[in-house]
């Protein structure tokens, strides 16, 4: 006798638990309980640093601290005490803002660097934290903010550029302020927001003057971008005018002044000259040090009490005094200008492919190799930098591309700019730092926006 075959019982699905979201209020605890703990963490690390300051060997260094204690101690820029031929060659933002530490504590008597200018570096760092994670915050949310926070807080070279005195991080709070300001001009495009972001970029420039390159795209961004809303042409080019009009207006006071002192136009700095030299000159593959390698012994045969003197630690303003001197009927500035285009000339026609090679190695050095000081590059600094970097580059990229009109644009239009500086200009790893509080926010933003989008899809 057979027996009845028994069909197998449906199974039911498992149930799905969800967990219950949390109120806002205890969301935005969270929150800023996690900000609060990357701000304190990255801030202790750069006080740490700022009181180790590292000795100002830098002529850029040397020059900054001058004019600092021009300004505090005599209220004007580079007087004749100081002993510069050409104080208008550095911007003003990071003399004032170490002229007021000075003011706020001096410091020893006769302290060429007082312990107060590196707290303020400190204090200028940490507040890049928070500017990194106001500007995700508005591009994609808070957990975009804590990401851009924490790898804001915890890069290594931004941390141990708090004992150097020089411009990287007022530069990178400012231009992280930059972008925070473009993105909330995006979210309502009309004039006085664009314009209130052209007065951000203005204090930008005048620290970092090699970015000057990025307020025309910026301004073609802004155009772009409005256009793209559907606020019709004439409102896109009210805005773009209205972020031009009030970058160039906000600056102007300080050009107007810097231009009577100099005796001629000064663009925000004269640093273009040389930099343009330095930066075009083959023989020493467009870096300073390879211009003291290249031209070192003939520097040596004009003044032989630096016979001794390692190429490294050789001056740079002799160096470009020696450059200048081909064109003794030019002033300085002149001259090296007229050696640049002579460099541009040359090689771009005689040796164009190495000249195309030095130009792009140049602008890849700026990107792949992380600013380490006088500190010897380490396997784990380098690979710490190429993953955030590249993540950042690739979040903003791709951010841009698939979610339009939240103000990532604007941090591509920064990025291309200082690559094209960096590329024709004198360059150097460190350029990049200024850059990546911003770049961590628009990368933060762009993976956020992407993974966002995935799960509506």
């Amino acid at each position: 006798m057979t027996q009845p075959v028994s069909t197998p019982e449906a199974v039911s699905p498992a149930p799905v638990v969800r967990v219950p979201a949390l109120p806002r209020p205890a969301r935005l605890a969270v929150v800023g309980v996690l900000l609060a703990a990357i701000t304190i963490g990255g801030a202790l690390l750069r006080f740490d640093q700022a009181s180790r300051p590292a000795p100002p060997r830098s002529a850029d260094e040397r020059a900054y601290l001058t004019l600092a204690q021009s300004i505090e101690q005599h209220g004007v820029y580079g007087g004749p005490g100081t002993g510069m031929e050409d104080p208008q060659h550095w911007p003003p933002g990071a003399p004032a803002l170490f002229a007021f530490a000075e003011r706020i504590d001096p410091g020893p008597p006769g302290s060429f660097n007082p312990p107060s200018v590196y707290t303020a570096q400190a204090i200028v760092g940490s507040l890049a934290i928070l500017a990194a994670f106001a500007a995700a915050a508005l591009l994609a949310g808070a957990w975009a903010g804590l990401a851009a926070a924490a790898a804001t807080a915890f890069y290594p070279p931004l941390i141990d550029v708090s004992a150097r005195a020089l411009s990287e991080p007022l530069g990178g709070l400012l231009l992280a302020l930059t972008l925070l300001a473009c993105a909330w001009a995006a979210r309502r495009p009309v004039a006085w927001r664009f314009a209130l972001a052209g007065v951000v970029l203005a204090a930008t420039l005048l620290v970092r003057a090699d970015l000057s390159p990025a307020l025309p795209l910026l301004v073609l961004w802004a155009l772009l971008l409005v256009h793209r809303l559907g606020r019709g042409w004439r409102r896109a080019a009210l805005c773009a005018a209205a972020l031009g009009a009030t970058t160039i207006v906000t600056v102007t006071p300080w050009v107007l002044a810097a231009s009577r002192e100099h005796g001629s136009f000064v663009p925000i700095s004269t640093s273009g000259a040389s930099a343009i030299f330095v930066g075009t000159y083959l023989p020493g593959g467009g870096s300073m040090y390879g211009l003291k390698r290249s031209l070192g012994n003939q520097l040596r045969l004009q003044d032989p009490r630096l016979a001794a003197v390692p190429n490294f630690r050789l001056p740079q303003d002799r160096l470009l005094e020696l450059v200048a001197a081909r064109r003794p009927d030019l002033e300085r500035d002149d001259a090296l200008q007229r050696e640049a285009r002579a460099n541009i000339e040359h090689y771009a026609t005689h040796r164009p492919v190495a000249f195309a090679r030095m130009l792009g190695a140049k602008a890849a050095r700026m990107w792949t190799t992380p600013n380490r000081g006088r500190k010897p590059l380490e396997a784990w600094r380098w690979a710490i930098h190429i993953a955030l970097v590249g993540l950042a580059l690739l979040g903003t990229l791709a951010g841009a591309l698939l979610v339009r009109g939240r103000g990532l644009g604007a941090m591509i239009a920064l990025a291309l700019a200082s690559t094209a500086v960096n590329a024709i200009f004198l360059s150097e790893p460190r350029h990049l730092l200024p850059l990546l509080p911003a770049l961590f926010a628009a990368g933060a933003a762009g993976w956020t926006l992407i993974l966002a989008r995935r799960r509506t899809v």
